[in-house]
């Protein structure tokens, strides 16, 4: 059983947005800041020349300022959930590419790996909960 890069990256991008989806679907509070950034940010994006107090909200808003971790024994079983979540779904993909008996090269993970963002993120601004692809460099 030798792993083909392209399923590689490919098993790996899709449960980077399973998790994320995940994420999204059982947070209810992470979902409601997610929106209400995205509604402002979108407000931001409409203005064509910006001022410089413009400038600056839509900069903190796109890249917000973390302050420093505080240390917490309740992020060890976080962080080791959130590890297992991230195998099991990664050898799931790995069993379920193996069974079908997929083999992706690695130029059709890339093209798949640039293109299936756009559509995912299609489908999540209708939720208004999409993140930011390479569709902005376009615009």
């Amino acid at each position: 059983m030798a792993v083909e890069f392209g399923n590689l990256l490919i098993q790996i991008f899709l449960t980077y947005y399973i998790m994320y989806i995940g994420r999204m679907i059982f947070n209810k509070k992470k979902r409601a800041e997610t929106q209400i950034v995205n509604k402002e940010m979108g407000k931001l994006r409409e203005i064509p020349i910006k001022t410089m107090e413009e400038q600056k909200n839509f900069i903190n808003l796109r890249y917000p300022k973390q302050g420093k971790i505080k240390w917490r024994w309740k992020m060890i079983p976080k962080l080791l959930l959130s590890i297992a979540m991230f195998v099991a779904i990664y050898r799931g993909w790995f069993w379920l590419f193996d069974k079908l008996n997929i083999h992706i090269k690695i130029w059709l993970g890339i093209i798949i790996i640039m293109i299936i963002p756009i559509i995912m993120n299609l489908i999540l601004e209708k939720f208004n909960l999409e993140k930011s692809d390479w569709r902005v460099f376009v615009k």
